[in-house]
């Protein structure tokens, strides 16, 4: 899945604006799709990944990459997609019936990342559920973590160790809908089951924003 997608952009995306480049050959998009993930895991920049890769400095690679919009020479910046990580939860209340909770985080996945970390992932639900006044409710019933990507994409530094995400938790309870919008920084790629080389585990929440629909 990671390899194909990544294929599938390459082609889409790919404009000759710098020369001398690698063809879009099968060998070259692996060659480039081993490049991003150094450089998006190690946090390197182009030329560092390719030469962490190659051996040395190896213009058409980069400019390959280039060309095919996986990095942002001006903002020193890998391309990531943008995911909605989601979950539903259940809890059973004798006063008020069932409380739904539906929660999700608009996070950036890299293409080489697929297996959440739900650990990780219910961290973020629960630190949110805190700041709100169903803080109380600690025994939900998780449904199973997912992701669903986004038709965009996003640019991150090469030297960031924490990303500015967005989650929002909708909960029902008794018809009555209540809307919570959190403001996250989280550890690169936590998420995602990985953390970037030389980063910490890190999760800080703010409740940016309340409404009841």
């Amino acid at each position: 899945m990671g390899f194909k997608e990544f294929k599938e952009y390459v082609e889409k995306h790919f404009h000759l604006w710098h020369k001398p480049t690698l063809s879009l050959s099968e060998e070259n998009i692996v060659q480039a799709y081993i490049t991003y993930q150094y450089g998006v895991q190690l946090g390197l920049t182009l030329s560092s990944a390719v030469t962490e890769v190659v051996g040395y400095r190896y213009r058409r690679l980069e400019n390959l990459i280039l060309n095919s919009a996986l990095y942002d020479s001006v903002k020193h910046a890998w391309v990531h997609v943008n995911s909605l990580v989601k979950v539903k939860a259940l809890y059973e209340s004798k006063k008020k019936g069932t409380e739904v909770y539906e929660f999700q985080i608009e996070t950036f996945r890299p293409f080489h990342l697929q297996k959440l970390d739900e650990r990780f992932c219910e961290r973020v639900f629960f630190d949110c559920l805190e700041k709100t006044p169903f803080a109380a409710v600690i025994e939900v019933n998780l449904e199973r973590w997912a992701y669903d990507d986004l038709d965009r994409y996003t640019y991150l530094a090469y030297d960031l160790c924490t990303q500015d995400n967005e989650a929002v938790m909708d909960v029902e309870v008794k018809g009555s809908h209540h809307e919570y919008v959190f403001n996250l920084e989280v550890s690169n790629y936590s998420i995602f089951e990985l953390l970037k080389e030389g980063c910490e585990e890190y999760l800080h929440v703010v409740l940016r924003e309340e409404r009841v629909l």
